[in-house]
């Protein structure tokens, strides 16, 4: 999706249309029960017992859905797509953050509790009232059931050669309109029915041509010896670009990055490729694109054998250590660190002080992150280590010691956070900053996505996954700036590239250093594929482009440039780069091709 923000009118009554057919192919699946039962059981059973289970059974199936849809008004706004069963995943580890959910959408409780209190009331009224003549012949009974019930099913599913699924109305308007036209219950249903995901092999290209087109083997030879030099990974949670961009109105107060950055190789046009944690990490620190419903380390691929980032410096000597104040293995965190090598990890149960949990995720930054220092500045050489901040994710709480020093410039909530995150790594660099390896570190600093929310302005696919992306080493302290297209996938080889590694390693990126250019990919209603000048859109279900932009002529991304002669050029290359990359993805999975040395 490309996330355009104005409504075009020639469109919405399509968009309502199809609207109200997937709520009612929704309505049909979640209600399939109950109507088998009403009308199949319910006249065998005493008066009494007939009543209570038709209340009970029509409110099991429709009040677990109507949630999942109240959700959504909140959540939409933080992943940007109606829920599937990932939210089960998310649900699981944003519990003790159910308090803050409860204070900045307590209109949404209310109206949820409001609405089952009617559907409770509108029910039981339905049912009291209702009566079955039990006397009836059953070819009167059953022979209108099953047709009222087939016409429903031939309603719901559709005439077409596939069914109605939430992808459907693709078929008939931009894709800027599914998550309108669909709804929560539908996306969710689909999802659970094909959970696990199971991809299918593409055959687009010859194994010979998918290698001469794109190839996931990484290699970049080098006269001097690897450089056994630490390596630690800042992971900035829900951090914005704008927070860092001074003309932006969206601008934290940050001095210590704003510093780190005048030291350090900024890319300027860097993107997230996904928009959740448990997506950023595995682009992070795995260099593979989250294209899988669930997250990676949650899906039938995770037991593929994979050497990740922990494991190739392990090899080097190197130990491995990941720093998080929330609970162990928050969002499979932990698991994921096991696939890619990294062994220690270090904890809110490692910290130990419950003092300072804030309520919602784990142990405010300006006390964790110090204590991560104190960890380190103990460690033998080399070392990885990932430092990933909780404190810049909604709903934003800030210490009640320190807070009073960024309620200042008038600024909001998230950009408070940004500068509360700002402090908190200005005390972990203090507490590094004099021992002996500090020289001899390459810090990689990479936000785990943007935040929606925080922008309040027309928001597209490009908008919606910029991120800062930069590197700072304390023995080289040059600004530099890339401006080519740089994003999470290109982290680990150009880790791997800047210690001088010269062995062969994985990797869906590149390193910011390669003298080939890829487009950022990021999944949402297709691949998406941006690149410094354009953003193009390929649908893998239909093998077929869907959108073109120039976002240097149309920031907005209003004018569809596909199929216009002047851009076929472009359009051929990036089509042959999507089939390329998605072929590559698919089959290195299903055939446990991940493994490379």
């Amino acid at each position: 999706m490309h996330f355009r923000a104005e409504p075009v009118q020639h469109n919405l009554p399509g968009v309502f249309y199809w609207g109200m057919r997937l709520d009612f192919t929704a309505l049909f699946y979640i209600n399939l029960p109950f109507c088998i039962y009403y009308f199949f059981i319910d006249g065998l059973l005493r008066e009494n017992a007939r009543t209570i289970i038709s209340i009970l059974l029509l409110l099991l199936c429709n009040i677990p859905f109507l949630a999942i849809n109240f959700i959504d008004l909140g959540y939409f706004s933080f992943n940007n797509r109606r829920s599937t069963i990932d939210l089960l995943f998310v649900a699981a580890d944003s519990f003790q953050a159910m308090g803050a959910f409860s204070k900045d959408y307590w209109y949404l409780f209310i109206l949820f509790a409001v609405t089952v209190f009617l559907l409770v009331v509108i029910v039981k009224a339905i049912f009291k009232k209702s009566t079955i003549d039990t006397n009836i012949a059953w070819y009167k009974r059953y022979i209108p059931a099953v047709s009222i019930l087939f016409i429903f099913a031939f309603v719901a599913r559709g005439a077409g050669g596939r069914p109605i699924m939430p992808s459907t109305p693709l078929l008939y308007f931009d894709a800027t309109w599914q998550p309108l036209a669909s709804n929560s219950t539908i996306t969710f249903l689909y999802s659970l029915k094909h959970r696990p995901t199971q991809l299918e092999i593409k055959k687009y290209y010859t194994a010979q041509a998918l290698d001469s087109f794109f190839t996931i083997k990484r290699q970049y030879l080098h006269a001097k010896p690897f450089q056994r030099r630490n390596v630690v990974v800042v992971m900035l949670e829900s951090f914005c670009r704008e927070y860092l961009d001074v003309e932006s109105v969206y601008h934290a107060d940050t001095p210590f990055l704003d510093s780190i950055i005048s030291q350090s190789t900024w890319c300027s046009n860097a993107y997230a490729n996904g928009f959740t944690s448990n997506q950023g990490i595995v682009s992070i620190l795995g260099s593979m694109p989250p294209l899988l419903e669930e997250p990676y380390y949650k899906s039938i691929y995770s037991n593929n054998r994979i050497r990740g980032l922990g494991a190739i410096l392990k090899e080097q000597g190197y130990s491995t250590h990941f720093f998080y104040g929330a609970e162990p293995d928050h969002f499979g965190f932990g698991k994921f660190c096991k696939v890619i090598g990294i062994d220690n990890q270090h904890t809110r149960e490692d910290f130990n002080d419950e003092r300072y949990f804030d309520g919602n995720w784990g142990i405010y930054d300006h006390r964790f992150l110090p204590f991560a220092g104190s960890i380190l500045e103990k460690q033998k050489e080399p070392f990885l280590a990932v430092l990933f901040n909780i404190s810049s994710h909604p709903p934003f709480t800030l210490p009640p010691d320190v807070k009073d020093r960024f309620n200042k410039h008038a600024q909001k909530p998230y950009q408070r956070s940004a500068a509360y995150v700002d402090y908190s790594l200005r005390l972990f660099f203090d507490k590094i900053k004099n021992t002996d390896w500090f020289r001899n570190t390459l810090f990689v600093f990479c936000a785990d996505h943007s935040l929606i929310t925080a922008i309040k302005k027309p928001v597209t696919i490009t908008t919606a996954t910029r991120i800062p992306i930069f590197w700072f080493e304390p023995a080289n302290p040059v600004h530099r700036e890339i401006s080519k297209t740089v994003q999470q996938l290109d982290i680990v080889p150009t880790i791997l590239d800047r210690l001088s590694y010269s062995e062969p390693f994985m990797s869906f990126g590149r390193s910011v250093n390669d003298t080939i250019n890829q487009p950022a990919v990021c999944k949402y209603a297709g691949l998406q594929m941006i690149d410094s000048s354009f953003v193009f859109r390929f649908n893998p279900e239909l093998n077929e482009p869907v959108c073109m932009f120039d976002t240097r002529k149309d920031p907005a991304l209003t004018n569809n440039l596909l199929n216009m002669p002047e851009y076929s050029t472009f359009e051929k290359r990036m089509l042959l780069f999507g089939k390329a990359f998605i072929q590559r993805y698919n089959n290195a999975l299903i055939q446990n091709q991940l493994y490379i040395k």
